[in-house]
């Protein structure tokens, strides 16, 4: 049976993978249980024909990506990663929007990139802090949402 290492084909995991976020270099920082929102879904627009058929046919429009989410325990301090995040929600825009690269790595068991995505041009949307809540006994978590202008993904082989 082959393995991981052995073919291109061998089905990757999810628990192994990385965040870089572009000027952000601080680990704790990038370091992240979860990521969602790596989907897009082609449009479609409904057109309906005259005449004698009566059909109804749907035309491809555009491309809707959904917002990269990012989850993780809340940390004690403010870093880099929050400030941004505080400094493009709470703007007054008297100066530009930082935008940021975002890169999501998903690695092979030996720690080898397997598949990136770069989202381009990203920016926060939202950030959440989860219910506190005197009853469970669980780590804070914060979740950050971002916008961007598009994404590609590059495969290792």
């Amino acid at each position: 049976m082959a393995k991981q290492a052995d073919t291109p084909w061998y089905p990757a995991t999810g628990f192994f993978f990385k965040i870089e976020i572009a000027g952000i270099t601080d680990t704790s920082e990038n370091s992240f249980k979860e990521v969602s929102g790596l989907s897009l879904e082609l449009g479609s627009e409904k057109l309906t024909e005259g005449g004698v058929n009566n059909y109804i046919v749907e035309l491809p429009t555009q491309v809707n990506a959904s917002n990269l989410v990012l989850k993780r325990g809340t940390l004690s301090k403010k870093g880099p990663l929050v400030k941004w995040i505080e400094d493009s929600i709470n703007t007054d825009y008297s100066k530009p929007l930082e935008l940021k690269n975002i890169n999501v790595k998903l690695f092979n068991q030996n720690g080898n990139p397997l598949i990136t995505w770069t989202f381009n041009n990203a920016r926060p949307v939202k950030y959440q802090v989860a219910e506190l809540d005197a009853m469970k006994n669980e780590v804070l978590i914060e979740t950050m949402e971002f916008t961007y202008t598009f994404y590609k993904r590059l495969y290792a082989n």
